[in-house]
């Protein structure tokens, strides 16, 4: 099995949930390098991109650093883990600049027509997706057209005016220079969007335009008339501005496609912005799936494909915690939930609608001096911002939440009740959906520590019985726990928070001795503002049938999208990278080999029998070579793109260029 039994030695449960930060960053840097930089890297390689492998090696790196047990889960002293961040920053920003690099290659490559577009990198096949992307703030489309020609609606809402960074009075001469210092698109930290000359009554004025937006922009010609115009002696004085450009904020759901790859989406016309199913009053909000509403302090959902309903959604329950950073121990009776509830605000753009509520949940500041209890003559407030979003024609609820944690020794979930009697959890891990049984093994009596209730996940966490099915998503939540409330009825705990103040106590409950030395980590309180970010959704027949795992997928690494300005390529409508035949064959990898360069695919088969993996890369010669996990060739090589591959079989495929 998964060697989770505490009868030959500790699991130690409770690092999936200590100091969640390091969990989340890790998530966040892991998918910026693995679900974005390389891809992207690859696909802009075999369009005669730039070469970022130094850089991705460099920033794979850093993050190994801080791989090591002690680091990533969480259980050693304070400055181990604040050395941690400065690492994740720097293999984010590495990753973060290959792929823009990358992306822009293939930007400028696309042909795009007057007016525009924006470039959509979609990283997960067979599921729809999302994007909420920076756009200028002249953009007024209400549908955007897809490559194939299909359209989408799509709203756009103003976020940030822009303003002048600069506006100088120089000569003519000064004006030269400062387009001298003008070089690899950028002005200082700034990316230059457009750039423009006029001469008016013998006065120049040069002005740049900057922001993030990724555009042609022919500065050597600008530089070459400014030249002509300085050098003939055309202007007497001039003057330099630098406009930081106005922004706005791009939202649509996008259909569900096979491939991984860039698609470059336009304008369209008004009269083709297809009909929103969202609907909005003063205190829900509703779509074709659900109706989502805020009554007497909590959430309620109204499923309307399947005649489901759920009350005291995405409740939040906080429990005293003497454990460490290896075990959670749980105080008995010290469980406190919200004392108030206000709905904020209800607002929608015609592609999202969101509620917007805040909940008070007033908690012992601590453990008493014995640890033996909650100290309730102490008392803080813990306020949490909830964001709960619907998507026009998508089956999903986002959540955004935001905490911030003022109190100490405490473990802070949020509970989803499951609308049907379960005896198993269904849950993602590491090239592998398990399914567990939710009976915990009675101890032996003998082992140090007791049997765990939680359980590990990666992306989702799903429930079924009957023929109905409940998901939940997350980004970066490791830990989860189906409990009972006293009636009998069972909810899904999600573990936002879990906070400690030491590295190993040898007084536990849940565990008999130190699992390390005893040493006090107040960082592992976790004080401060937390945001977290979850989804849930509902679905007929198994998890398979109803792609549960691209849709967590799709939910964990949305689409990564930068506007673009009108201008000439020779690709057409974007380039894709890699097609996959069938949602049961899951990609987890798409790079570029370090030993030779060539692309590289990793597969697994997650469809719960023998599956071919049909793979096609568009801009790669021929067929893929069956290669072992360390890129050496393997026997069975392959005749085209399709192998063979057992239930769980994990498969790297290598192609050479075109």
């Amino acid at each position: 099995g998964e060697l989770r039994s505490p009868d030959r030695s500790n699991v130690l449960v409770g690092v999936l949930s200590a100091r969640v930060d390091i969990k989340q960053r890790d998530f966040q840097v892991s998918g910026a390098l693995e679900r974005y930089a390389e891809p992207l890297e690859l696909l802009a390689h075999l369009h005669d991109g730039p070469d970022g492998l130094p850089a991705l090696k460099h920033a794979w790196r850093l993050l190994l650093e801080n791989s090591p047990h002690d680091s990533i889960c969480g259980c050693s002293v304070d400055q181990t883990h604040r050395e941690m961040f400065p690492r994740y920053d720097r293999a984010e920003q590495l990753a973060q600049q290959v792929a823009r690099e990358s992306i822009g290659h293939i930007i400028r490559r696309t042909a795009v027509a007057s007016g525009g577009g924006v470039a959509v990198f979609r990283t997960v096949p067979h599921a729809a997706a999302t994007i909420d992307a920076d756009v200028p703030d002249s953009w007024n489309a209400s549908a955007l057209r897809l490559p194939d020609g299909s359209t989408v609606s799509c709203a756009i809402v103003a976020s940030d005016p822009g303003e002048v960074l600069v506006n100088e009075r120089v000569s003519p001469q000064g004006a030269i220079r400062h387009l001298d210092f003008l070089r690899e698109g950028r002005y200082d930290a700034h990316y230059i969007e457009e750039m423009q000359w006029e001469l008016k009554k013998r006065h120049l004025t040069v002005t740049t335009t900057v922001g993030p937006d990724i555009t042609v922009v022919d500065d050597e010609a600008l530089r070459e008339e400014v030249r002509q115009v300085v050098k003939n002696d055309l202007a007497d004085t001039a003057e330099v501005i630098v406009r930081r450009s106005g922004r706005a904020r791009l939202r649509a759901v996008l259909p569900p496609t096979a491939s991984v790859g860039v698609e470059m989406l336009t304008p369209a016309p008004a009269s083709e912005v297809p009909a929103t199913d969202l609907t909005v009053a003063s205190r829900s909000i509703s779509n074709s799936f659900y109706e989502l509403s805020f009554r007497k302090g909590t959430l309620a959902l109204r499923d309307w494909q399947f005649g489901v309903d759920l009350k005291q959604l995405n409740v939040f329950v906080d429990e005293g915690d003497r454990g460490d950073e290896y075990n959670a121990d749980i105080v008995p009776g010290a469980v406190v939930q919200p004392f108030a509830a206000e709905l904020l605000d209800v607002s929608s753009d015609g592609v999202s609608a969101t509620l917007r509520y805040m909940t008070l949940l007033e908690a012992p500041a601590s453990l008493n001096r014995k640890r033996s209890r909650r100290n309730r003559q102490d008392m803080v407030v813990v306020p949490i911002l909830t964001e709960a979003t619907l998507w026009a024609g998508l089956p999903r609820i986002d959540f955004r939440v935001t905490v911030e944690n003022t109190a100490e020794d405490h473990r802070l979930r949020a509970l989803f009740p499951l609308p049907f009697a379960v005896d198993h959890a269904i849950t993602e891990n590491q090239f592998h959906v398990a399914e567990r049984p939710l009976a915990v093994p009675p101890w032996n009596g003998m082992s140090a520590e007791q049997p765990p209730t939680t359980f590990p996940q990666k992306t989702f966490a799903a429930f079924e019985a009957d023929g109905a099915g409940m998901a939940v998503f997350n980004k970066g939540l490791q830990e989860g726990e189906v409990v009972r409330d006293p009636e009998g009825r069972q909810a899904y705990a999600l573990t936002l928070l879990r906070s400690v103040g030491w590295l190993s106590r040898p007084d536990l409950v849940s565990r008999r001795g130190g699992a390390g030395p005893t040493i006090a980590t107040p960082d592992a309180q976790m004080p401060g503002e937390h945001t977290f970010e979850y989804a849930l959704a509902t679905y007929r027949g198994g998890w398979r049938a109803a792609g549960v795992q691209a849709m967590a997928h799709s939910f964990a690494y949305p689409p990564l999208a930068f506007a673009t300005n009108e201008h000439d390529g020779s690709l057409s409508g974007g380039a894709a990278l890699a097609t996959f035949s069938s949602p049961g064959i899951v990609p987890s990898a798409i790079h570029r080999s370090a030993e030779d360069g060539t692309p590289v695919i990793r597969v697994y088969n997650a469809s719960g029998g023998p599956a071919e993996a049909g793979v096609d890369v568009p801009a790669a010669l021929g067929a893929g070579t069956r290669v072992d996990l360390l890129e050496r060739p393997v026997r069975d090589v392959t005749a085209e793109q399709r192998v063979t591959l057992r239930p769980w079989e994990i498969a790297s495929l290598r192609f050479e260029p075109a």
